[in-house]
Parts: structure tokens; sequence; C-alpha cells
């Protein structure tokens, strides 16, 4: 009797393990994501102030890379989505602090957090593709219209270019447009499978409700 009730202990503490497991693991995604783009922008800060230019192939930019596949699959599809949705509302959120001129690539910089955060699952793999291309296409809109006069704003541990003011509002709707094309694609990706359904429409309309900032 003793060594069955030993044995059922034993494998409440492993489930219960397993379950801190999975937490700290998504905890350790969002620092990883962070530090990326952290260190994304200090490499850009760098850059400007020795008069480099900021191109769209560098790695501090557009560099994210997803997480191990193997380890990321311990959590549900549904659990990564609930995880992921929380920072992309609250990062895009805290981007409306700022200046009109400096919240696109702060947009910019949020989208390919998400992206590094969903990692490499076969199940949200396009859906981590698509925001790394809208984060390279507004990267690109900051680059055009870029304000080297006006100092970057930080917000956090990320610092945030401006646009002219003469060109922001055509930049905005620049902008705004690569934000709806992209919703509509994560919708588009999600098919006829009941599975990517749900995580792939909840995304897309985290991802279009964006676009608020830069409106207001």
């Amino acid at each position: 009797m003793k060594f069955f009730h030993l044995e059922r202990r034993f494998k409440v503490n492993v489930r219960a393990l397993a379950a801190i497991t999975v937490l700290i693991l998504f905890q350790a995604i969002g620092t990883v994501a962070d530090a990326q783009t952290t260190g994304g922008t200090t490499g850009q800060s760098s850059s400007s102030a020795n008069g480099g230019s900021l191109g769209s192939g560098s790695s501090g930019e557009t560099g994210y890379a997803g997480g191990d596949s193997d380890t990321i699959n311990l959590a549900s599809s549904e659990e990564i989505t609930n995880s992921v949705l929380k920072q992309l509302e609250r990062r895009a959120a805290r981007c409306g602090q700022l200046k009109r001129v400096h919240r696109i690539d702060c947009l910019r910089q949020v989208f390919a957090q998400t992206a590094a955060m969903l990692g490499n699952r076969r199940d949200l793999a396009d859906a981590s593709g698509e925001l790394r291309k809208l984060s390279n296409t507004l990267n690109g809109i900051v680059r055009r219209n870029r304000d080297r006069k006006t100092r970057k704003a930080k917000l956090g541990h990320t610092y945030n270019r401006a646009v002219k003011i003469d060109a922001l509002e055509e930049a905005e709707k620049q902008a705004i447009a690569a934000i709806e094309e992209t919703a509509t694609k994560l919708l588009r990706s999600a098919g006829n499978s009941r599975n990517r359904k749900v995580p792939y429409t909840r995304i897309a309309r985290a991802v279009n409700s964006t676009k608020k900032i830069l409106r207001s």
C-alpha cells in the first residue's frame, strides 16, 4: 500500500512539474524575443551614430529567429496563441504612448517580436512568416521616410525611429494598408482547417486592430 501511495504521489508531482515547465518556457520565449529586439535596436543606434545606413537586411532589424520547435511543442496551439496575443496587444498599446512620428517603427518591432514568439511550429508557421513580412514592410516605410534630425524615442528597452512630418500621413496610409493586407492573408492561411481557423482568426483580428494606433 505504501508503494501504491508513493507511486500516485510521484505521478501527481510529475504532472505538476510539467505544467510549471510549460509556464517557464513561455516566460523564457518572451524574454528572448525582447532581448533580440533590444540587440537589434542597439545595433541600429550604433550604425546611425557612425553615419551608417540602416539596411533592411540588417540582423538587428529583421533577423528574428524562432524558438526551438521541439521545446515549444510541449504547449498547445491555444496556449501559445493566448500568450502571444496578450504580448501583442500590450506592446502595441504602449506604442500609442509615443508621438505619431515614432509609432510606425514601434509597431514594426512589435510584429517582429510577435513573429519570434510564435516560433517554428508547423501550425503557426504561416502566421509567423506573415508577421515577419509585415515587420519588414513597415521597416521599409520608415527607412524611406525617416527623419534623421529627430531623435529616436525610447520605450522600454527599444528605440524607435521617427518619420518626417511632411511624409507622415502618406507613410501611415501605407502602414495601415500593409496591416490590413496581412490580416487578410492570415485569414486565408487558415484554409479549411478547423484547428487553424480559430488561432489564425484571432491573430488576424489582433493585428488588424493595431491600425487604430496610427489613426489616433
